[in-house]
């Protein structure tokens, strides 16, 4: 659904449309993008810019609903191997450390 569509009765915007909110409420200026991955692989990380909290996107063209290098085929699109959302998210998530306000530790 990475452009939107219908399905089941129901609209869904495309993965940019459901976003931007996001870039809006982190007062984000712009966008950059680059290639990641092979070449001619069809992965495109997008950065919004000049925000006050960071905001990416990576697309994977003809990707569907697939969780990027992985090795069991869930369906739905293209895997790729050379790129990893496992460690992409982890990346992501170890540098922007938020404050935790889970129960204290003993």
């Amino acid at each position: 659904m990475r452009k939107g569509g219908h399905r089941q009765g129901e609209d869904y915007p495309g993965v940019r449309q459901w976003i931007q909110p996001w870039a809006e409420a982190s007062g984000c200026a712009r966008t950059k993008e680059r290639q990641v991955g092979r070449k001619g692989e069809g992965v495109v990380r997008t950065q919004w810019t000049r925000c006050d909290a960071s905001v990416e996107l990576y697309t994977v063209a003809d990707g569907g609903h697939v969780w990027p290098g992985e090795v069991v085929y869930s369906g739905g699109g293209y895997v790729t191997k050379d790129f990893s959302a496992t460690n992409t998210v982890w990346d992501f998530f170890r540098s922007h450390p938020g404050a935790t306000q889970g129960p204290a530790q003993k």
